[in-house]
């Protein structure tokens, strides 16, 4: 539908001549009044999208009702509704569809895009709501907020807590409405569309105000004001609704960290309140005795042995030197090259990994060295690339490839070239630069960048505002954690379990292919990629039902899911094994094993390796794929 065609559309109606159905988010009918998206079918559809196998994935779904064929999913939100005969209808209580606005509106949120129909086809779900619909709204502070306007069915009253949670159950975190604004009518278009410009603006407060009652919960909700530039917040506000972001959260922990009061970005994001803080924060007054691992002479800077993971890589063989992981950062359009240069000096001093070489020892073992703070010109790991504001995607994705296949050709460990910055400046202040960084996957892990954004964020903000770059210490060094591994490997309880570990691996395991990988020919260029599109009740029935069912982890079952095709794939190829051997991966940060360790400050590669066996023995595997007792 588009704005040209009527709101109100009766079913069998010359408009219709076809199968219709509206549905909820996991393809289910929805019930009378309730809004959903509506998927068409009938042979008058196209078959899909010529060329964009990706589009016709996504508009051209399988039936979910067993009558075969496809459903067009037209992107447009709807509801049954009976009513009297109409204009349209040709008798009393004919069926008709009302249109009530399109799934494909998008904003992009916190580095998430996000389809806004999909928030209001959940919330349209809710027996108590009539209508929703969500959109983005910037606030004064500059940051954007999900605001969701819900109208109740008859003699319903509608509360926001309690659709914050219905949401939340349901959603991802980063999808849940900061808001709600409860209205009464519908503001609609002469064309009888829903008018976005129409909806009131949000109020963000809480009906009541509640002060601070302990003093935990008073300092949280000072420091929450001031990094939001309110008078006073209450209690319950959420730091979201009031205008807080990611970035603006990592200020507010590092100022309650200046207080005493300890929490993380996360706990911000999960908790959002203060009273939902103050359960999970630690008040440090100083007087606390905490268990802390003592740091070598030199603290990070210094020699270190390998970690497992990383001597395993290198005892593969191949090319080491491009291995990477990398993110984009969105920078303010005001930055300039000393600003940048100084926000990354300050983090690269901060965190010692940056600043590592590898090269072998005199016994020709390959170990790591930090260097000292200050020994690194990061001006020589800055690639400065001024583009056009009004650049188009292709150009700028082509612009973009290009610097960073030139970075991954400067990365070598030997030489300490750990990181590049790639700076897409775009000209004018109308519009955000993009900066790229690069790191060799030997001093950063999924977890490093999570310190390391936020630290730039936080290194950025001081040194625009004029003050010294003050970013929260590190606990356990990289360089104390290794040696401590590597001490702790030699402990006599740790030999002790190589008998098993053996067992473990003691078992038959065929090569999957006809040759073993070769590190020269089998990499990343030379790989090919396979995309499954997964329904979503098969998704909903792993994430949801299975854990339930039979208590376990959506691991676990994806891992016996594993196991059960490896098996049974081989013994199509004449091949008896009952038993599959399975290269399991963890992150590595296990604290626990050092006493007294805190890795959560931590960069580095982390990640640990570890072999599972997974036994089918006695187990009839086709009885299991086909759904019987055996799948338990």
């Amino acid at each position: 539908m588009t704005d040209a065609d009527v709101s109100v559309v009766p079913i069998g109606s010359p408009v219709w001549n076809t199968e219709v159905h509206v549905l909820d988010a996991r393809l289910r009918p929805v019930p009378f009044g309730v809004a959903g998206e509506l998927y068409v079918a009938g042979a008058q559809l196209a078959r899909g999208y010529f060329g964009r196998a990706d589009l016709s994935a996504e508009r051209f779904i399988a039936n979910p009702f067993g009558a075969g064929g496809r459903l067009y999913r037209t992107g447009d939100l709807v509801r049954w509704k009976a009513t009297p005969k109409s204009r349209f209808a040709r008798s009393a209580g004919a069926v008709e569809l009302e249109y009530v606005g399109r799934t494909d509106f998008q904003v992009k949120l916190r580095g998430q895009r996000i389809e806004l129909g999909e928030i209001d086809a959940v919330l349209a779900s809710h027996e108590s709501v009539g209508f929703a619909v969500t959109v983005g709204r910037t606030l004064d502070s500059g940051a954007t907020v999900l605001v969701s306007y819900v109208q109740p069915v008859p003699g319903a009253v509608l509360d926001s807590v309690v659709l914050a949670k219905f949401a939340g159950d349901r959603l991802p975190g980063y999808m849940v409405p900061s808001a709600f604004v409860v209205i009464e009518q519908v503001p609609l278009t002469p064309a009888g569309k829903l008018d976005r410009n129409a909806l009131p603006a949000p109020v963000f407060e809480v009906a009541e105000f509640r002060a601070a009652s302990t003093p935990l919960e008073q300092g949280i909700a000072e420091v929450m004001a001031e990094v939001l530039g309110v008078a006073s917040v209450s209690v319950d506000d959420s730091f979201f609704a009031l205008g807080g972001d990611s970035i603006v959260s990592i200020q507010f922990v590092s100022r309650a960290r200046a207080r005493g009061i300890r929490f993380t970005p996360r706990d911000v994001f999960e908790q959002r309140s203060v009273a939902g803080l103050a359960e999970v924060a630690v008040f440090d007054d100083g007087t606390s005795v905490v268990q802390q691992l003592e740091e070598l002479p030199g603290a990070g800077v210094g020699l270190m042995p390998l970690t497992p993971v990383m001597a395993g890589f290198l005892a593969g063989g191949g090319d080491y030197r491009t291995f990477n992981q990398s993110v984009p950062v969105q920078v303010p359009a005001s930055m300039d090259a000393e600003l940048l240069r100084a926000t990354i000096a300050a983090v690269v001093d901060q965190h010692d990994m940056l600043r590592a070489t590898l090269h072998r020892d005199e016994n020709g073992e390959w170990v790591f060295e930090a260097r000292p703070v200050g020994s690194v010109d990061v001006a020589q790991w800055i690639r400065h690339y001024p583009v056009p504001a009004d650049i188009d995607d292709a150009e700028l994705n082509s612009v973009a490839s290009a610097a960073v296949d030139a970075a991954l050709r400067e990365l070598d460990p030997q030489t300490g070239d750990m990181v590049r910055f790639l700076w897409f400046d775009f000209a004018g202040d109308s519009r955000h630069g993009v900066l790229y960084i690069v790191g060799h996957h030997f001093v950063v892990d999924g977890v490093s960048w999570r310190i390391l954004v936020p630290d730039m964020a936080i290194a950025w903000s001081q040194l625009s505002a004029g003050q010294p770059v003050a970013l929260a210490p590190v606990g356990t060094s990289m360089r104390r954690w290794t040696h401590a591994l590597a001490e702790e490997a030699l402990a006599p309880a740790r030999s002790a379990e190589l008998d098993l570990w053996r067992d473990l691996l003691d078992v038959a395991d065929p090569l999957l292919g006809s040759r073993a990988l070769d590190p020269v020919v089998d990499i990343g260029s030379t790989m090919d990629r396979v995309d499954i599109e997964i329904p979503a009740e098969v998704t909903g029935a792993v994430l949801r039902d299975l854990p339930e069912l039979y208590r376990a982890s959506v691991n676990d079952a994806l891992l016996a899911g594993l196991a059960m095709a490896l098996v049974a794939w081989r013994r199509n190829r004449g091949l008896d094994i009952s038993s599959a051997l399975v290269r399991m991966e963890g992150h590595g940060r296990e604290e626990t094993l050092i006493p007294g360790a805190d890795l959560s400050r931590t960069v580095g590669w982390f990640t640990s390796a570890y072999p599972v066996r997974a036994d089918l023995a006695g187990i009839d595997v086709a009885d299991a794929f086909a759904g019987g007792p055996g799948r338990g």
